[in-house]
């Protein structure tokens, strides 16, 4: 049953990217999870004053999936690895600067953004360019006009851009194992930037990290810098590769029963992170990405064909 949803909820990811006609997203309140691979597949995202995404797979041993390894990578300054890692929450004003968004609305806007859009002229839309969304007569080129139009809301300050520098450095400061040095020890953050290790949304990212699974670092890690140049396809390939495998394996049953089923919020974790730095710490990480269905059973085998560039790398 969870293989099946994995490959039908990938699926709906990859029609979201290719889908020809605008799709927008009101991103109002909590995004989470596989709502934030809703958010990335859209064409026009809207965030609010109250929005608020993250990507808390660390906390329940999984890793962020739903199209999360392609986002993040493409988030600047390696923010979106730092997320990844910590499942930092941020809000719209992050999310406009990590491509997560393109318009800020006050959210108490929405019926204004529908009167907008019922108003547009859509007889105007040149059908025979469809498929051309910089076209200017494009359903796209309408939508983005009418939500350009809206007024643009005051959102609470960006972390991603006040921290930017902290959290590269932090991001650059050698392999995982000298990044999960830094993230565990508050004198070496302090070193790091005095205002960025005192500020309660960093503690709270940190604690997260440090409370959360070592394999799902390791894997958000891992996945981060594989999937750097891979199509969408691929890299959803991969993720239900990974997917199936952290199904089969001990850390996400024990991430939901600590969370989600006991509450008792003390997960007994499989592996430390030395475990997974270790030589067969390291294959067993690598283990989650090998195709875990026989020869051409793969429910997205149809997507990648033998001579898709890259291809190697994923089946």
């Amino acid at each position: 049953m969870l293989l099946n949803f994995f490959s039908h909820e990938y699926r709906l990811y990859r029609q979201m990217h290719f889908y020809p006609k605008p799709l927008i997203l009101w991103g109002d309140g909590i995004i989470m999870g596989g709502g934030m691979g809703l958010m990335a597949g859209c064409s026009h995202r809207l965030v609010t004053e109250r929005t608020r995404f993250a990507m808390p797979e660390v906390t329940i041993g999984l890793f962020p999936d739903a199209s999360g390894s392609w986002f993040l990578q493409r988030m600047p300054a390696k923010t979106g690895l730092f997320l990844g890692l910590t499942g930092a929450m941020c809000n719209g004003s992050d999310a406009l600067l990590a491509n997560l968004a393109e318009y800020a609305v006050a959210s108490q806007d929405y019926d204004t953004v529908m009167q907008r859009l019922r108003q547009s002229d859509w007889q105007a839309v040149d059908n025979t360019s469809s498929s051309n969304k910089c076209h200017d007569n494009s359903a796209h080129s309408i939508v983005s006009r009418a939500l350009a139009e809206l007024p643009v809301a005051e959102l609470p300050d960006s972390k991603l851009a006040t921290y930017w520098q902290p959290i590269q450095q932090l991001m650059n400061s050698g392999g995982l194992a000298d990044i999960d040095a830094l993230l565990q020890s508050d004198t070496a953050l302090a070193q790091l930037n005095q205002d960025f290790a005192e500020d309660s949304w960093t503690q709270r990212a940190v604690a997260t990290y440090r409370h959360g699974c070592p394999v799902t670092a390791a894997l958000t890690y891992a996945l981060y810098y594989k999937v750097a140049d891979l199509s969408i396809e691929q890299v959803l390939y991969l993720e239900t590769n990974v997917a199936v495998h952290c199904a089969a394996n001990p850390d996400f049953k024990e991430g939901v029963r600590a969370l989600l089923i006991d509450k008792d919020r003390s997960p007994k974790w499989s592996c430390s992170m030395a475990d997974c730095l270790s030589v067969e710490g390291q294959a067993y990480i690598d283990k989650h990405f090998v195709n875990p269905y026989l020869k051409s059973e793969h429910p997205l085998d149809d997507w990648l064909g033998n001579d898709a560039l890259g291809s190697q790398y994923v089946r």
